[in-house]
């Protein structure tokens, strides 16, 4: 183990709210930084594209509320939300609009977190206290991780007991505007050959708008075992429960006059979940056998002015993988496993008396891949990988008259369909020492499967077909070449991509399906930077992004909900040992606002948001901290689909304390 500073061996690792947990010394001992985006730990300049590192030391730093929040502050990610909530709030990266939550692949401990339908992702279903790191991956990773990897991956990893660790925890206590509170604790003990770690939290807020409300909690467990001198068996329980209102949306009058307003009453939703996970790691000389295995079941029920739906999804994963590290060549290979049921049931009353439409859906998926990296000499390495996959999906429909006191249900639909999907990537990476450079070049071939409300018509919205048999996978290709450069304190990192896709799955409004547009592009450029300079911390991220159509009725048209470019800055000022000073700013360019496909109706206007933070410590190793989000009161809004407004929060506060024991 030698001295490292959380900033790692590249840019790619800066952090935006303080490289290190607040203490007395500015540089912590900590193992080298590492991330595992080919499944295997791989220092972060070995690995060819931009990869961003969120520690457990950088988590508690930023005092960040839920996962979401970290994210946007930490990793730079950006996010829209229609409900105001971290509840369902939908992450975009590289240039893709509306259903970007859906290209963006989500796992916790290795299990897929997305949904199978269109509904977005719970990110409050994941305390922060049960965390470990969190690996930030953009772009294309279709090899390693298939379907839905097209505009990148994060990876969460919960913090898993450790035989031989010391024994301790932390209890978490914070409240706030808004009716703001939050409460979570953590544990962890055991001996030298077993352990266990335990998270709790319980978390709400009225919200920033009428009708806006979320509370909810979650339960962690693990227990971990030793097998012989360096394997590892881990076992995993969670279970979650959380209820969220949407306050819908705002007309161009009612946004500016409040903000607060809702204009629906009846809008809401509640998920819980249950989840058994099984981790084997077993290391042999230079190779490595490991595998994860999952089951989990997803319950969620919704309420949207006179549609009302349970839906209960229960999903099977088994991912085993050989990882063999020779003189010169790392070679994976593996496979992942999944089966996925969706039973959806549609009513006419919040009473659920008799379901008037029933939907029953299957998915099994099949992939094998594998991915080499060779040395070529001492400064130059290149890579390549294949995957393979076949989906299959089977939809059962049946419905009758909404009107009926006790619907009888018809048979509708009864289909099949199946996919086959393929990916590869090859690239070179370079490194120069001397010159504290490296650089890279890749393609990767992408693509993504429709989900299952995408091509099937069962949520209660009506659609031009029950089942859409035309409609086709999106596929593509990705070109990415990029420059880092890291001295000391000092970093800088310049990336280039293009990404073009062929059978964009988008809504058409016209025939009201979603149907494939033929092509679609994206150019951009990605840019970070971070110095220090005494006491003071400066990061900064600028993202310029041009999404267009291709061929078709809106050729060269803008893609909406894309902004051309964003930007992000930071400053840290470590007044004090104990004490620390956060400034934040981020912009948003305009963007053309959702379905206007020409661009001819007027865009969701830019915006310019800063938050502010304080951080300290107390006797006995307590730390508090105080921040402010939106600082100045700016109001705007996080989405404008059709003319409708959708408010992001105005200023508002929290403070909390964490205290170990």
């Amino acid at each position: 183990m030698k001295a490292a500073r959380l900033i790692g061996p590249t840019i790619l690792a800066m952090s935006w709210a303080g490289s290190a947990a607040l203490a007395t010394e500015a540089v912590v001992d900590l193992p080298d930084l590492a991330v595992r985006a080919l499944h295997y730990p791989l220092p972060l300049d070995a690995y060819p594209g931009v990869a961003r590192l969120i520690g457990r030391a950088e988590i508690e730093a930023t005092a960040s509320a839920n996962v979401q929040e970290l994210l946007a502050r930490a990793g730079g990610l950006d996010f829209r939300s229609f409900s105001g909530s971290p509840a369902d709030a939908e992450i975009h990266l590289r240039g893709f609009g509306e259903g970007s939550g859906s290209r963006v692949l989500v796992l916790v401990d290795g299990l897929r977190l997305n949904r199978p339908d269109m509904g977005g992702i719970n990110w409050l279903q994941v305390p922060l206290s049960a965390v470990e790191r969190i690996e930030v991956l953009r772009g294309g990773q279709a090899v390693i991780y298939g379907h839905q990897a097209i505009g990148g991956v994060v990876k969460i990893s919960t913090r898993a007991a450790k035989p031989g660790a010391e024994s301790g925890g932390e209890l978490t206590l914070a409240g706030g505007s808004d009716g703001f509170y939050q409460g979570s604790a953590f544990t962890m003990g055991g001996t030298s050959r077993a352990a266990f770690a335990a998270s709790v939290e319980a978390l709400g807020a009225d919200g920033f708008r009428d009708n806006s409300a979320y509370a909810g909690g979650s339960l962690f467990l693990t227990t971990s075992r030793k097998v012989g001198h360096d394997g590892i068996i881990r076992a995993a329980l969670t279970y979650t429960d959380f209820d969220a209102e949407r306050p819908g949306p705002l007309t161009s009058v009612g946004f500016p006059e409040n903000p607060r307003r809702s204009v629906v009453d009846d809008q809401n939703f509640g998920e819980s979940t249950r989840a058994l996970g099984l981790h084997t790691d077993l290391p042999a000389g230079d190779h490595r056998f490991s595998a994860d295995a999952a089951l989990r079941e997803r319950e969620r029920g919704w309420n949207l002015s006179g549609t009302h739906a349970d839906n209960r999804n229960r999903s099977a994963q088994l991912s085993p993988r050989f990882h063999a590290s020779l003189q010169s060549l790392d070679l994976v290979g593996g496979a992942d496993l999944e089966r996925e049921e969706l039973r959806a049931h549609l009513f006419t009353t919040a009473q659920r008396a008799a379901p008037f439409a029933r939907a029953d859906l299957r998915r099994s998926t099949v992939a094998l891949y594998g991915h080499g990296r060779v040395l070529l000499t001492s400064r130059m390495e290149a890579f390549a990988g294949a995957r393979a996959e076949h989906t299959s999906l089977d939809f059962h429909y049946a419905a009758g008259s909404p009107f009926q006191t006790t619907p009888i249900l018809e048979p509708r639909s009864d289909e099949r369909r199946a996919d086959t999907g393929y990916a590869v990537s090859f690239g070179w990476l370079g490194r120069a020492e001397r010159l504290h450079m490296r650089a890279w070049g890749r393609m990767d071939r992408v693509y993504r499967y429709p989900l299952t409300d995408e091509i099937a018509a069962y949520q209660g919205f009506a659609l031009g077909q029950t089942f859409n048999t035309n409609l086709a996978p999106e596929e593509g290709w990705q070109r990415e070449a990029g420059w880092a450069w890291e001295r000391g304190a000092a970093a800088l990192s310049i990336t280039l991509f293009q990404i073009d896709l062929e059978n964009e799955i988008i809504y058409n409004f016209r025939i009201n399906e979603n149907t494939n547009y033929p092509r679609t592009r994206r150019r951009g450029l990605e840019v970070e930077a971070r110095a220090e300079t005494g006491p003071l911390t400066w990061a900064g991220t600028f993202h310029h992004t041009s999404a267009r159509y291709g061929e078709g009725d809106f050729a060269d048209r803008h893609i909406y909900l894309v902004p051309s470019w964003t930007a992000r800055a930071s400053v840290v000022w470590q007044a004090h040992k104990n004490l620390r000073l956060r400034l934040d700013g981020r912009h948003s360019a305009r963007q053309f606002e959702g379905n206007d496909f020409a661009n001819t109706r007027a865009p969701l206007p830019a915006s310019t948001v800063f938050d502010a933070g304080f951080h300290g410590s107390l006797p006995a190793g307590l730390q508090w901290h105080l921040s402010v989000t939106n600082l100045f009161d700016r109001g705007y809004a996080s989405v404008k689909y059709l003319g409708d407004w959708y408010p992001a929060d105005g200023r508002s506060w929290r403070a909390g304390l964490r205290i170990p024991f």
